[in-house]
C-alpha cells in the first residue's frame, strides 16, 4: 500500500459496509498491518465485537487483540463470547488451545477441555484432546485416560 490516503478511502468504505465479526476483524487486522494505525484498529476490532458471529470469530479476534495489542483482559471478553458460543467438540478444543497458548490459562482451558471431553464422539477426537491435555495442562494421568477412550472407541469399530 504505497498510497496510505487511498487506502484509508478504501478502509472508511469498508468499515462503514455491513459486516460480520469476521469482516470487521479482518478490516481490523488490515489497517494495524498496513497503515499502522492502532487507534482505529481497536475502534473496528470493538465493533468486530459488538457483531454477531460464530465461535470462531470470536476466537480469532480475541487472537488478533492479544497478537496486536497484548491486552489480555479484552480479549478474556471476546473469548468468553466464544466460549458462550461454542456448540461442538471442535470449537471447544480450538477455544481451550487459544485461551492456554495467547493467555497461559490453565484453569479456564482444563474447564473448556472438560466441555470438550463431554462432546468427543470418535477416537480421533479423545486422540487429540489427550494430546492437548498432556502437552498443555501436563496432565497425564488424563490423558491416559483419554488415551483409553479412545482406544475403547478404536476397538469397537
Amino acid at each position: 500500500l504505497v498510497d496510505k490516503e487511498w487506502a484509508k478511502k478504501i478502509y472508511n468504505k469498508a468499515e462503514k459496509a455491513d459486516g460480520g465479526c469476521h469482516e470487521f476483524r479482518t478490516l481490523a487486522d488490515s489497517i494495524h498491518k498496513h497503515l499502522d494505525d492502532k487507534e482505529w484498529a481497536k475502534k473496528v476490532y470493538s465493533k468486530a465485537e459488538k457483531v454477531d458471529g460464530d465461535c470462531y470469530d470470536f476466537i480469532n479476534l480475541a487472537d488478533s487483540i492479544v497478537k496486536n495489542f497484548g491486552d489480555n483482559e479484552w480479549a478474556k471478553k471476546v473469548y468468553t463470547k466464544g466460549e458462550n458460543k461454542a456448540k461442538d467438540y471442535t470449537e471447544s478444543i480450538r477455544l481451550a488451545d487459544s485461551i492456554f497458548e495467547n493467555l497461559d490459562d490453565k484453569e479456564w482451558s482444563k474447564m473448556i477441555y472438560e466441555k470438550a471431553e463431554g462432546k468427543a464422539e470418535n477416537c480421533d477426537q479423545y486422540e487429540s484432546l489427550a494430546a492437548s491435555v498432556r502437552d498443555n495442562l501436563g496432565d497425564e494421568k488424563w490423558a491416559k485416560s483419554l488415551d483409553k477412550k479412545a482406544k475403547e472407541l478404536e476397538d469397537d469399530d
